[in-house]
């Protein structure tokens, strides 16, 4: 009998640390949080209909657009309109907390910057830029601005 109850306990035991396991690996990011640079900016432009085509840009743009450099952040995707559009996708991998605090101020000025910009030569533009989405969590910081900022923010919640 005492067999039997140390046979129980020890299943007891292992059940509790399967189901902790599985209650850990089951957060608010239902999706593979490691590729968050190229899943998240892929469904947005899948789900969203951006007026004008998205383009990716390299590094040397974004330190000319957004004033971040290499250092500090660990990888990136963005993707920038023609410039007919404010719209955009920018996602970020950040290496420490002094960083996405940086980037997030960028991201910021960028927002800025595309209102001064485009105030004047596409005033409706100006809905899409003052509804701009930025939001971080411990590893990335987005940046998205579309004219349908619902389906945007749906979709980026289940990253964030």
């Amino acid at each position: 009998m005492n067999k039997l109850k140390k046979i129980g306990k020890i299943i007891t035991v292992i059940m509790i640390f399967v189901l902790s396991l599985s209650a850990c690996s089951a957060d608010k990011n239902t999706t593979d949080s490691e590729n968050i640079e190229k899943t998240l900016p892929q469904e947005l432009l899948d789900s969203i209909d951006f007026e004008d085509q998205l383009e990716n840009v390299d590094m040397k743009v974004i330190e000319t657009m957004y004033g971040i450099n290499e250092d500090q952040i660990s990888s990136y995707n963005v993707l920038m309109s023609t410039g007919a559009t404010a719209e955009e996708i920018a996602v970020f991998g950040i290496n420490n907390k002094d960083d996405k605090e940086k980037v997030i101020d960028a991201l910021k000025m960028r927002v800025e910057d595309q209102k001064s910009i485009m105030e004047s030569y596409k005033p409706k533009e100006m809905d899409k830029l003052n509804k701009a989405i930025i939001e971080s969590n411990d590893n990335y910081v987005i940046l998205c601005i579309t004219g349908d900022e619902d389906n945007a923010q749906k979709i980026i919640g289940k990253y964030f």
